[in-house]
C-alpha cells in the first residue's frame, strides 16, 4: 500500500530502483571460487521475497552470511520494503550468479494508495446570547 499521496497521485508508472548484489564474496569471486553458501543465501532471500515474507531476509544462518558476504547485510532491501509500505510478493525476472556473487532483477506490484478520509466538517460557531 503506497503510503506517499503525491506517488499515488501520479498518473503514470513508477519505477523505483534499488542496487545491490544478494551475495558478494569479491575475494571468491576474483579468484573464481564457488561458495555454496552465496548461492543458498540467494536461493533463500528470492524465495523470502516470492512468499512475501520480508522478515525471512534477516533469517540468515550465521555461518552462511559470514561466506556469502551479503551485500550491505541486504539493508538496500531493506529500503525497498518501506518504500512499498508492505510485505509484498515478488516475481524475480532474471537471477545471475558466479563465483561468490549473486544478483536478481525482481519485479515489485505497488499497491493502491490508500483512500484519504474525507475532511470533517468545521465546527460552527458557538452562538453567544446578547
Amino acid at each position: 500500500m503506497l503510503r506517499g499521496s503525491a506517488l499515488g497521485a501520479w498518473p503514470e508508472r513508477v519505477g523505483f530502483m534499488v542496487g545491490g548484489a544478494l551475495s558478494r564474496n569479491e575475494h571468491a569471486w576474483m579468484l573464481r571460487r564457488e561458495v555454496p553458501e552465496a548461492l543458498a543465501l540467494d536461493e533463500r532471500v528470492l524465495e523470502a521475497i516470492t512468499r512475501g515474507d520480508w522478515s525471512g531476509l534477516t533469517d540468515a544462518d550465521r555461518e552462511q552470511a559470514d561466506k556469502a558476504h551479503p551485500e550491505a547485510g541486504l539493508r538496500h532491501l531493506e529500503m525497498l520494503r518501506g518504500f512499498l509500505g508492505d510485505d509484498v510478493k515478488g516475481e524475480v525476472r532474471c537471477y545471475e550468479s558466479g563465483p561468490g556473487v549473486g544478483a536478481a532483477l525482481i519485479e515489485l506490484p505497488l499497491g493502491t494508495p490508500p483512500e484519504t478520509p474525507a475532511p470533517r466538517p468545521a465546527r460552527e460557531p458557538k452562538k453567544t446570547r446578547a
